[in-house]
């Protein structure tokens, strides 16, 4: 039987090797959301797309910027435009008292209580706390899942085929004939319990947008709308450290160092929602952010200080 985790032991601790091979921005393009072997010297073609050598260079720029008097943005001004138009748009939505109100949820016992030991009913456990986190009922949903190993066929009436994602959210067509929805979680993500609490929050993100007619799944923006969700809704830290994931491999004798990506936005545009997210909780020195991997750490810190400071 699989050791049981806990949750407050995966979050990432890197070691000198991942510190070297990681580039200070990782930013994502990904029709559906997705794990994939990472890659550094890919260009930037739209919002959401790896950023060039220029901007790589500014990240590492200004995190020595944290000691200077002029507080700097860690994101262009035109991701900048995009987290706050649509972190209003997410106040006129659900309500400017949502991201105040709500818990800031941990990778600790104190908010995962349950047992994990990677399976099925772990994770069924998981989505009834994550849905009830979000303000959604549980018992709307139904909780499946497939391997990426060959292309999986989803349910409905309609059936369709998915490959390379790490969830899937089933409304309309798809759904039970008693309109509950259906969640899809790719199985090799029971064994990391910290993108497994990312994943499902996103999925169930899909309901709060999708589901509840708030927007189109049409609309360009819809996937990276629904990562800023989460971190609207309190569970950013998830989504945040489920961004890049580091593992280390052995076989026949080798070992090594692997990264992968996960999720629709980078690590800086992840750093910067998160801090207008405590601006709005009047939190300039969050405690929760000893929860973050450094790599968006480091960047919530410079955003911290452009937003408290009137820089945004």
């Amino acid at each position: 039987m699989p050791r049981p985790h806990r949750l407050d032991q995966t979050i990432l601790a890197l070691d000198f090797r991942s510190r070297s091979r990681l580039p200070c921005e990782s930013s994502l393009d990904f029709p559906t959301r997705q794990t994939e072997e990472y890659d550094p010297v890919a260009e930037r073609t739209s919002l959401f797309d790896s950023v060039s050598q220029a901007e790589q260079n500014r990240c590492r720029d200004n995190m020595w910027g944290l000691f200077n008097s002029k507080p700097e943005c860690p994101i262009d001004p035109e991701r900048e435009q995009w987290v706050d138009e649509r972190f209003r748009w997410l106040e006129e939505q659900l309500g400017p008292e949502t991201p105040r109100k709500v818990d800031v949820i941990l990778p600790t016992l104190d908010y995962f209580p349950d047992q994990y030991n990677e399976r099925p009913e772990d994770a069924q456990s998981m989505l009834i706390r994550i849905a009830g986190y979000m303000n959604l009922d549980p018992q709307k949903f139904d909780l499946f899942f497939y391997s990426e190993a060959g292309p999986a066929q989803l349910p409905g009436p309609s059936p369709q085929t998915v490959s390379g994602s790490a969830g899937v959210y089933v409304h309309a067509g798809g759904a039970s004939a008693d309109g509950r929805r259906k969640i899809g979680i790719e199985s090799a993500q029971l064994k990391d319990p910290m993108s497994l609490v990312a994943t499902l929050a996103h999925e169930l993100g899909h309901e709060i947008l999708l589901g509840q007619n708030r927007i189109s799944a049409d609309e360009p923006d819809h996937e990276p709308l629904t990562d800023l969700l989460t971190v609207f809704m309190g569970l950013g830290l998830f989504t945040a450290n489920a961004t890049i994931r580091d593992r280390g491999w052995s076989s026949g004798g080798w070992s090594g160092w692997r990264t992968s990506r996960h999720g629709y936005l980078d690590q800086r545009m992840l750093g910067y929602a998160l801090a207008r997210f405590a601006f709005v909780r009047g939190e300039a020195r969050p405690r929760w952010m000893r929860h973050l991997r450094p790599d968006v750490l480091a960047p919530l810190k410079l955003a911290l200080r452009y937003v408290f400071r009137g820089g945004g």
